[in-house]
């Protein structure tokens, strides 16, 4: 087995029998990954795949919405007993990490739906939002290139 201490330090591994061995051939990852190798055969497989971190993003996009759409509705809610209420400037902010929540928490919870200004707005964080990710999904499934 093998554990990069981090990129750019001197690769320290170790040896089947525990011993300490510098720089070897089995430790040329660029990021700080565990391999793992089962049988010994040399054959070695990373422990965070692709999809493990498609499956990270989708459930921070998912979180990220879920806040959105309970902001418009806590916000609603103070907004009908008169208390200190959330900024129009982070709802916008919040509009733009997750785009996907906001509309439901505009227009079920009818928060923020009379005032133009407002809507003029959030219409155009909502379209840099969605261009965002979508110029993001592109990047990650294309590879960068």
């Amino acid at each position: 087995m093998c554990w990069l201490i981090g990129v750019g330090l001197p690769r320290v591994g170790l040896t089947r029998r525990g011993k300490a061995r510098v720089g070897s051939a089995r430790c040329e990852s660029v990021f700080a990954t565990r391999m793992l190798s089962n049988d010994f055969s040399g054959t070695q497989k990373p422990i965070f795949s692709e999809d493990y971190f498609i499956k990270i993003a989708f459930a921070i996009f998912a979180v990220l919405n879920l806040v959105s759409f309970l902001t418009y509705w806590f916000d609603k809610r103070r907004a009908g007993t008169g208390k200190d209420r959330i900024s129009e400037s982070k709802l916008l902010q919040l509009s733009f990490l997750g785009p996907v929540g906001s509309v439901p928490g505009i227009w079920w919870v009818r928060h923020k739906t009379k005032k133009v200004s407002y809507l003029v707005k959030y219409f155009a964080v909502l379209t840099l939002s969605i261009a965002a990710h979508i110029a993001i999904g592109y990047f990650w499934f294309r590879g960068g290139q």
